[in-house]
């Protein structure tokens, strides 16, 4: 679905894009989101050590508890499109309803996961989905 396509549905929802196309991602998580940045320690010729900011960046993880198979497979279509392309972008939905925050992503980690078998499906359970 392209991002016009997404609007035009009037859908209000959490989404990557990635290469013009829209991935909603699956409800049901717990969304953490940090800061996270790579320094380097210099010392100088004095005794004095300064830190430098190489590089700044927001990191965002989608938990899970416990999702399906069908579930599984949305998050894991995401992770996959990722892959082929650079172009990736994270969209958040404002608490107040009014638009939505975006990021640029850089990293698509793959998904961890543990599955149980209930009856006739498997359940997974510990699934995190992590961007950078």
């Amino acid at each position: 679905m392209t991002l016009d396509e997404f609007f035009a549905a009037g859908t209000y929802a959490d989404f990557v894009l990635i290469a013009g196309e829209v991935y909603v991602i699956p409800l049901g998580y717990a969304l953490a989101r940090s800061s996270q940045a790579k320094t380097n320690t210099v010392t100088a010729a004095n005794g004095h050590k300064r830190e430098d900011i190489i590089r700044e960046w927001e990191r965002f993880t989608f938990s899970y508890e416990t999702v399906l198979d069908s579930t599984l497979a949305e998050i894991k279509t995401l992770v996959e499109a990722s892959k082929r392309t650079e172009e990736i972008r994270l969209f958040l939905k404002r608490e107040d309803r009014n638009g939505y925050d975006s990021f640029d992503i850089d990293i698509i980690k793959r998904v961890n996961s543990k599955y149980q078998s209930r009856a006739a499906f498997f359940v997974h359970g510990g699934v995190s989905l992590e961007m950078e």
